[in-house]
């Protein structure tokens, strides 16, 4: 493929693209053939860009390229089957044939006329899917024209329709049935097509100007919905199903619908829960968009090259693609690194990324970028929890938070190193990691809840020692999202009767887990997954002592910070990662957020921990 295309070099400085025109055939069947040509940008040539998903490029089938035989993915081919017109020819643009994908000089140069290729077709095709989306997708396409219909002559439509629905027969009911059905089961499958779930159709999707995308589904085109499109056939098919279903159980003679109708239902559900969850609607006007914003709306969007959860945005964010052009042959580090200065210095509040991303797996070994840098191309945010910050699972009592003198914070001018203030409230000792299998976890917990086994003395230290196993569990329920669990000392008692009466030698996983779900404890179920491999251990300050959580990998003396600048989260740092000498402090690098026993403000109120943590003072700290 890439050969083929040195037959038409691009001339950068015309913003030139290369152009694929398909043949027209009369049978569907009959060999794909499709011809090349260059064209500026600047000329304002007449073609349509394709927005699609590559699939599996192992998978390849072949084409009649400019009269020689080329393979292209599977999905390729068919998409350009697809479009074939049978009397007339077709220019796309389709960037798999038309970017040579093995030149990096060249996608260098091509990714900063995306948006422009997208925003100068005549038309933007969404390909959302190549398979029809339901029995009937004209059904879903019908309900969506109904829903743009004004409100009065909606209103009317409703009245009319109830009128006839309280008299129709059994055939026609089932009709009305099954037309539901078909939307909703529509509308599902179009949230949950693989388009969704990757990086570039994003910013293609969004690039399309003046007029909506047009979206290929199957057998039917339509223009690309907007949120109140959606919202609108949601709410009429199901205020629709509600009173069909109900009028079927007030006559009681139509069993045969209920199945239909549990469908319907369990679709509609679905539908709703998804509707906020997935970025499917087109913005028709134009906007500054946020660096920090757009990788949260796309953090669960995947793509082939992790640069790319960063380039596949530029032409969005033409400021940022000014500031630093992409370039393929950096490092990941480097354009993480980059996008992240920027953020600081062109976004407010800029710093509440660390709040928001993953930290990258490197950042105490990768001496190229500075450890504070989290990872903006993971495919998602905060990872074991499912809230969307990490203040949001580790908070701190706003007693302790009142209690902040000024948020101090320089960044040196080669934002290295961050110059912040914190409350230093402890050394850290590790006691225990927890295991990666359920029975070992659940043996973990009963040996804190008991207070027996190997190194059971490390907690005779830590305050009120007679609470440890009650604040522990609900410390566990804390860490791993289910602080809505109610843990009592009643409660503790039950929990502590089944494991004094399971055989956790000889039964099976499922058997344990059933156990305790028989006995109320079914959380339990979600709860221990989300802590294998979370490291517990205790932190020292003079002669108090606390314990934690965290996900990282903590050593002994790494110090637990609160009170760090902005944030409402413990950070654990490990110090003696090198000196300023002007300054006369000694670097840390961050090895993570921790849950603290203590100043938790959903597990504890007032406590003498806590009361002696408000007087630490606090200190300057540079995190490098």
């Amino acid at each position: 493929m890439s050969g083929h295309l040195d037959d038409y070099p691009l001339d950068t400085a015309r913003r030139e693209i290369r152009l694929l025109t398909i043949v027209p055939a009369l049978s569907s069947k009959a060999r794909i053939k499709c011809s090349l040509q260059v064209a500026s940008l600047d000329a304002f040539p007449r073609y349509e860009a394709i927005s699609y998903v590559w699939g599996d490029i192992q998978e390849k089938q072949d084409i009649l390229l400019d009269g020689r035989t080329v393979q292209v993915p599977t999905n390729v081919r068919r998409i350009l089957q697809r479009l074939r017109h049978r009397m007339q020819r077709r220019v796309i643009w389709i960037d798999y044939v038309c970017i040579d994908q093995e030149n990096v000089a060249e996608k260098n140069t091509q990714v900063p006329l995306m948006s422009a290729i997208y925003a100068n077709a005549t038309s933007v095709l969404a390909i959302i899917s190549l398979d029809n989306l339901s029995d009937n997708a004209t059904d879903a396409i019908d309900w969506m024209k109904t829903a743009d219909m004004e409100k009065g002559k909606w209103k009317e439509a409703c009245r009319r329709v109830n009128c006839i629905l309280s008299q129709i027969s059994m055939r026609y009911e089932r009709r009305l049935a099954v037309s539901l059905r078909n939307v909703v089961s529509f509308y599902v499958n179009f949230l949950f097509a693989e388009y969704w779930t990757r990086m570039w159709t994003f910013q293609e999707y969004q690039s399309s100007q003046g007029k909506p995308p047009i979206c290929i589904c199957g057998d039917v085109e339509f223009p690309a919905p907007d949120e109140s499109a959606f919202g609108s056939v949601f709410v009429s098919v199901f205020r629709r199903f509600r009173k069909m279903s109900s009028k079927a159980e007030e006559r009681g003679r139509r069993p045969q619908l209920r199945n239909h109708y549990k469908e319907i239902e369990r679709l509609t559900i679905k539908f709703h829960n998804t509707l906020s969850k997935v970025n499917y609607m087109w913005v028709s006007d134009r906007q500054e968009f946020f660096v920090q914003d757009l990788l949260r709306q796309t953090s669960g969007r995947k793509c082939q090259n992790p640069k790319d959860k960063i380039y596949a945005l530029y032409g969005l964010l033409p400021s940022l693609r000014e500031a630093y052009p992409p370039d393929y042959n950096k490092s990941l580090s480097q354009v993480i690194f980059e996008t992240a200065k920027y953020i600081l210095n062109k976004e407010h509040g800029g710093l509440s990324m660390l709040d928001i991303f993953c930290l990258r797996e490197d950042r105490l070994e990768n001496i190229s970028i500075p450890s504070w840098v989290p990872d903006l191309t993971a495919t998602s945010l905060v990872s074991t929890g499912t809230l969307g910050r990490h203040s949001s699972r580790f908070g701190i009592a706003y007693k302790i938070r009142e209690t902040v003198p000024g948020r101090y914070l320089e960044i040196t001018e080669d934002h290295s190193v961050l110059c912040l203030s914190g409350r230093p409230i402890g050394k850290c000792r590790p006691v225990f990691q927890f295991a990666s299998d359920v029975k070992s976890v659940l043996a973990q917990i009963m040996g804190v809840i008991q207070m027996h086994g190997y190194g059971c003395h490390v907690w005779n230290n830590v305050w009120e020692p007679e609470n440890i196993p009650l604040r522990f569990v609900q410390g566990c329920c804390v860490f791993s999202n289910h602080d809505d669990a109610e843990f009592d000392r009643s409660t503790l008692g039950s929990l502590r009767t089944i494991f004094e009466t399971l055989d956790m030698t000889h039964q099976d996983a499922d058997t344990v887990l059933e156990t305790f779900a028989e006995a109320g404890f079914e959380f339990l179920r979600d709860l221990v997954p989300r802590l294998y491999n979370i490291e517990v251990f205790t932190i020292h300050h003079m002669s108090s002592v606390s314990f934690g959580f965290s996900e990282q990998s903590v050593k002994k003396d790494d110090q637990v910070f609160v009170n760090v600048s902005q944030f409402n989260m413990p950070f654990v740092l490990r110090h003696g990662c090198g000196t300023d000498y002007n300054r006369g402090q000694v670097y840390h690098k961050l090895v993570g957020f921790a849950y603290v026993d203590g100043i938790c403000p959903r597990t504890v109120e007032s406590n003498p921990y806590l009361d002696y943590m408000c007087t630490v003072p606090h200190e300057e700290l540079l995190l490098k």
